[in-house]
């Protein structure tokens, strides 16, 4: 289950940057979603770190997150 809703976000959130890039936008804020993503699937205090540094990029993947699953 966690596999999937990784995979389906994880297409969401490239997609989304595809269309940002297009339009001429930084990526440093998709890479730091994926990267909290992905920490969350491995290691919870890794995860915890970057949700404190960038509490909105937490707020936005949540929404995300549910949206995928």
């Amino acid at each position: 289950m966690e596999k999937q809703c990784a995979k389906n976000y994880i297409s969401l959130e490239l997609n989304a940057a595809e269309k940002r890039e297009k339009r001429g936008l930084r990526k440093t804020l998709d890479v730091a979603i994926i990267a909290a993503f992905l920490a969350i699937l491995s290691d919870f205090e890794i995860a915890s770190f970057f949700l404190i540094v960038n509490h909105t990029t937490f707020e936005w993947f949540a929404r995300i997150f549910e949206e995928s699953c």
